[in-house]
Formats: C-alpha cells, structure tokens, sequence
C-alpha cells in the first residue's frame, strides 16, 4: 500500500537533510528489489481483496445487478487495446532521451527512462506512434483530478471523469461511477475479454463498481491455473517491502501470459514500483524501474508484431496516474505541487487502423482516455463525456483492405532476378541484372519489405563496397553504383542498423575511394558531393558510429541547398531523389531544429505541388492520408501491363509520363507499405 502524500510543511526536514537514506538494492528479473522500509502509502485494503484472496479466470465473485443500459451509441467493435498504467513516472524522466538533456531548477538532472521507447519513436516512419504531454514543446496533458493522488487518478481514469470529494486520497471506497470496463461488460464483452492485472491493490477500487463483474488480480493474489502455479509461488516466497503490492516483474510476466492465453478485447496492466521507489527516496531504483518498463514496453510491442491478426488489430495505450514534484520535492506528489498534475500518454495505433497525431495546440487530460478506449472497441462515447480522442482515422478502413489486397494482387506478377550467387532472387523492374535495384530495394527496405533488405545486403562486397544489384556485384561496365545508389545504402542502414555493413562501407570509401568516391566510376556519378557527405552524417549520428572529417566538414552546406537546385530540374527521377532525401530525413526528424523541418515541409509542399498525381510526394507532405491512398489505388495495376524490360518505377517519372502504366509492382508495394504499414511476415 501506498504512503498517504506528504504536506508540502512536513517536507521541510526532508529538503535540510544532506543526503537521502538509501536501502540495500537486490536486483531481480524485472526490477530492483529493497530489502528494508515501510509501504509508500498508507490506507484500508482493497474491499473485498486480500493476499489470500484467489480470483481465477473462470470462476466469478457473485455478479452484482447489472446498472442501466448505457446512453452511448454502439457499433461492432473492432479493436483491441492494451492500456499499461505507470505509477507516479514523472515527465521530466519520461521525455528525457539520449541527446535530449534540460536541467530542472533545484532538480537532479532527470536521467533517461525510456532509451528504447525513443529509439521506436525515431525509427517510427508509419506513423503508427505518437506521444502526447511533453510541456518542453508547448504540450498539455493533466490529470483529471484536483489531488494528484494515485487511487483518484485512477478512478477518474476509468469512470471517465473526476470523482470530486468522493475519492480525495487512497484511503477512499469504492468507486460508485460507472466505469467503462463495466460498460464493456454490458455491450456483450465476455469476462474474460476485459482484464485488469495490477500490482498495487488499490487499482481493486477503481476499476469496477461492482467487484468480479470483469476479470481482475491484484497484488499478491494468486492465480488458479496450472500455467501461473510458478509465478504464484515466486510471489509468495518474494514479498515486497511495502504491503498491498507485488513486484512488478511478477505482474509483467501473469499480464503477458494472460494475453497469450486469451486474446482479450481489453486489459489493463498496472505497475507500481516507480511510485514505491520514489516515496522512499530512492532515485537509483526509480530510474531502474523505469528503464524495466521500457524493457517490458519492447517486449509487448514484440509480442504483438508476432501475434498476427490479434497484434495487427491491437492499439497500446500507456500513460501515469500522476506526476511528481521536482528538486527535493521529487519524492512525493500533492495538490500543491503543480508538476504532479502533468501527465503525458503514449498511444501506438495498429497499421492496420492507421490514425492521426491530434494537433499539439490541443490540451488532453485523463478525460481523454475512457472515449479514445470506447471508440478504438467500437462501442462509441458516451453522449454525455465531453473527453475528446487522441486519434482520428486517416484512411477508412474499408480502403485500407483495399490496399491490402491491392498488395497481395501485386506480389503474385512482380519480377525478380536470379542471383548469380546463390540464394533469395533480388527484385527488378527491366532486364536482369540492372536498373536501380539498390536505390529501389533499400527504399522498399525502409517501408518495411524485409526481404528487400536482404537485396541490398547481397549487393555489397567483401572490400565493402556497394553495387547496382547483387547481379552486377563484381561486374566492370559503367552501371556498377552510383550517388543515387548510395540513397539507397543510407536507407537500409536505418532500416537495419548494419553498423558492420556501414563501418566496411565506410573503409572502403576511405581507402579504396580516396574518401571522395563511392566507386571506381568515371563521368562523376560516384563523386560524394557535400550534400551526401551531409546526409552520411546524419545517419552516422542514428546508428551511433564516429563521424569522419569530410561528414563533419559537410555541416557548413546547408541540409536544403541540393534540393533547391535540383527542384528547378525538369527531370522527374530529380525530383524523385530530392523525396527520398526527405524520407531518410524526416526519419530523422528527431535531431533537426524547427527551421530544418520548416525547409523540409517547405520542399515537400513543393515536389507535391509540381506532381499531384504522385502519391510517394503527397506521403511525404501530409503523411499517410486518403489522398493518397485513393490515387494509389488509382494508378496501381492489378496485374501485369507490360513486358518485364518495359516496367518502372513509377513515382520516379513526371505525371505526364503515366509511368504507373508500366509500374513494376514494387513501386505499388512500397507505397502500401507506407500507409498502412508492412505486413507482419514480408516476402
């Protein structure tokens, strides 16, 4: 159980003692284990739970009388969500990331929390993950509740609206307000298709209205069911410090085993530990705790991406209950603290049901939770809540299957290349071995085609350098590589992080190119001109790799400068090149300043403004749009149109040429790729 929040008056011994007591710190599996210290919060134990209480997944408390049919209005429901509460995760922890530090007055430096989480955000080109709250850029997100407390945060989260003096502490009753787990329930939702597991007891009092009415365990309550007889024994013989929780690793582990075993439409995960370990000042084994749940975080988006229908149809919603003072006020959270009513939320949307960052001049609040859950499980909003969703759809989903057939149409007449070498044939639009395949494959590649990754990978000899195509990988000629080529090379070292790969690359180009060369070519295609020099920068700094002196030289060159020359050129494949620059960047888009994403949106406005017709430029100016979408289904055959020699690539051309007439396939590919996202297992 939890502290009861300190008064700002009591803190003051706090703020004059020198230095902080610290427990001895025995790891576990999931997080940092005290060995001494009394709970962070005091108050009576959930109603009708105990540790000794067992709640299995099929048998029921006695179910209490239903409450009145709900007011909103219903529609098949077609989602999933898994929604993970983080327990008193401050902000400052939370949006700190490598390269990203502020400094707090009065306040420890905030370490990174969520490294790998970051790391999703930068490498997310779907579209499929957005972060709400970070008030460093002017964003809102606030607690529902005048308390910054835990069980009233909750129980404003789950019925949707602040529950006023009824719930001022953790020592509150019951929640008395409908929930929207219950109403769940009542729109047909079977039992165990709506869950709560969670380590802190208290969630018992906030999450339904009418204990046993959903799926539910908390703290140290053991499971039924062969398949967590272990986990019921390691929690009994690992108790926590504090009373009324279990270790988060523990909740972790039943939560993922639950949803292994039952597919359910809804469930809550509550974890804990944060909060404990910042109440009893231990700010080492708070930032562990948080760094687990970045672990854990990984593992459930792992889980889903391998789970096929149910992960494709799946929405990961994450947020805290409250935030936390700063300086030496970080150990607790109050009315008082302003800091402890900021909250922030993580919403990963499926690719399959793509939706729309809502615009950061919009403030959200818990409020907003219980509408976005009830639509995204298609029952609808209450008529009465007035939360707004933190998503839109972007594409309807009926012409998202559209795309969907429309690419497996596609895979059954796209052409490909034999491979001299042996192993997977490489994809091509003309004659075998040539055309751009490098470029194209490692485009393909950066959409989320796997197996075109492999292409460029093939492509690249032993010396490190790169080739037109794994068929031309030896060949003297004159279409041996080029700049261009090398566009493609840079994208698949994002896709990938091949930092082997790039270091040979980059050994190659330093000692066989005489550091200005990408191959031993004349008439200039393979010289690497500032503004490639410029980009390898940036993608050395993403995969973490030494920059050399020529990359750091090429800084002086303004990013935009090359394409504003070449956008003058009349040529379409010119225009092409400038949209996969801004592809790689806007990958990137994590390390620019707002006067380069000014210049990008600028030069995308641009290439869509000259070819409206061209889905791939209106992609990268607004994202994946209906728009875009319709003219890919537009233009896209259906099956073969022409000969192999005669095909193309066809965002590359001018809309005059109607190059989609002689499209190769793999043009079309891509472009689903990048509005509705890959599909699981690419071939």
């Amino acid at each position: 159980m939890k502290f009861k929040t300190a008064s700002l008056l009591s803190l003051i011994p706090v703020i004059l003692t020198a230095c902080a007591v610290r427990t001895e710190i025995q790891k576990g599996a999931f997080g940092a284990q005290a060995g001494v210290m009394t709970g962070k919060r005091s108050g009576e134990p959930a109603a009708g739970i105990s540790p000794s209480t067992s709640v299995s997944s099929d048998s029921a408390a006695d179910q209490p009388p239903p409450p009145p049919v709900s007011d909103g209005a219903g529609a098949e429901p077609q989602w999933n969500v898994i929604f993970l509460t983080l327990d008193g995760v401050r902000y400052q922890e939370f949006f700190e990331r490598p390269g990203h530090l502020r400094k707090f007055f009065l306040a420890k430096k905030p370490q990174v929390g969520f490294p790998k989480l970051w790391e999703t955000v930068a490498q997310d080109i779907h579209n499929q993950l957005w972060i709400y709250g970070d008030p460093a850029n002017n964003e809102g997100m606030k607690i529902s509740n005048p308390w910054a407390i835990s069980l009233p945060g909750y129980q404003s989260i789950f019925a949707g609206e602040s529950q006023g003096t009824l719930c001022k502490n953790n020592g509150c009753p019951q929640i008395t307000a409908d929930t929207f787990p219950e109403r769940l329930i009542r729109e047909g939702f079977e039992r165990k298709d709506v869950a709560s597991i969670a380590s802190w007891e208290g969630i018992a009092k906030a999450v339904e209205s009418h204990p046993g009415t959903i799926f539910s365990n908390f703290s140290r309550q053991p499971l039924n069911e062969p398949e967590y007889s272990d986990l019921n024994d390691a929690v009994a013989a690992d108790p926590t410090p504090w009373p009324g929780s279990r270790y988060d690793k523990y909740t972790g582990v039943y939560a993922l085993r639950y949803i292994q075993k039952n597919h359910p439409r809804f469930i809550h995960i509550g974890f804990d530990d944060s909060d404990e370990y910042g109440h009893r000042k231990d700010y080492e084994s708070y930032v562990k705790s948080l760094n687990q749940y970045d672990d854990y975080i990984q593992e459930l988006m792992k889980m889903l991406h391998e789970s096929g229908a149910y992960g494709s149809h799946t929405a990961l919603v994450i947020t805290t209950d409250h935030g936390r003072g700063t300086g030496p006020f970080w150990i607790t959270h109050s009315k008082e603290l302003i800091s402890a009513h900021q909250s922030w939320a993580v919403v990963k949307m499926p690719a399959a049901y793509l939706g729309a960052q809502k615009s950061r001049e919009k403030k959200f609040e818990h409020a907003d939770l219980r509408p976005t859950f009830e639509t995204l499980l298609g029952v609808g909003p209450l008529e009465r809540r007035t939360g707004k969703l933190l998503y839109e759809n972007r594409i309807p989903v009926e012409m998202v299957e559209r795309l969907r057939e429309l690419r497996s149409q596609t895979r059954t007449w796209t052409s490909f290349c034999e491979n001299p070498a042996g192993g997977q044939p490489f994809m091509s639009h003309g004659s075998c071995p040539f055309g751009d395949m490098t470029l194209f494959a490692g485009i393909s590649c950066l959409s989320g085609e796997k197996a075109r990754c492999q292409d460029v990978k093939n492509a690249q000899d032993s010396s490190g350098r790169w080739w037109r195509s794994p068929g031309t990988l030896g060949h003297d000629g004159k279409v041996t590589f080029s700049r261009d080529q090398g566009l493609g090379v840079l994208a698949y070292l994002i896709a990938t992080h091949d930092t082997e790969a790039a270091l040979r690359w980059q050994h190659y180009i330093q000692t066989e190119g005489h550091k200005l060369v990408l191959c031993k070519q004349g008439h200039g295609i393979c010289d690497i001109d500032p503004g490639f020099y410029n980009l390898m920068y940036a993608v050395w700094g993403e995969l973490g790799l030494d920059r050399t002196f020529l990359m750091g030289l090429s800084q002086i060159i303004p990013p935009g400068l090359k394409s504003i020359e070449t956008l003058i050129s009349p040529k379409g494949y010119h225009h092409h090149l400038i949209g996969v620059h801004l592809m790689i960047r806007q990958h990137l888009a994590h390390a620019h300043d707002e006067s380069t994403f000014a210049g990008e949106h600028l030069t995308a406005k641009t290439l869509a403004k000259a070819n409206p017709l061209n889905p791939f430029f209106k992609y990268l100016r607004d994202g994946p749009t209906q728009e875009a979408a319709q003219l890919v289904l537009d233009h896209c055959p259906r099956q073969r149109l022409k000969p192999a020699e005669e095909m193309d690539w066809s965002w590359q051309r001018k809309d005059f040429d109607k190059a989609w007439e002689n499209a190769s396939g793999h043009d079309c590919i891509f472009m689903v790729n990048l509005l509705i996202g890959p599909e699981s297992s690419s071939l």
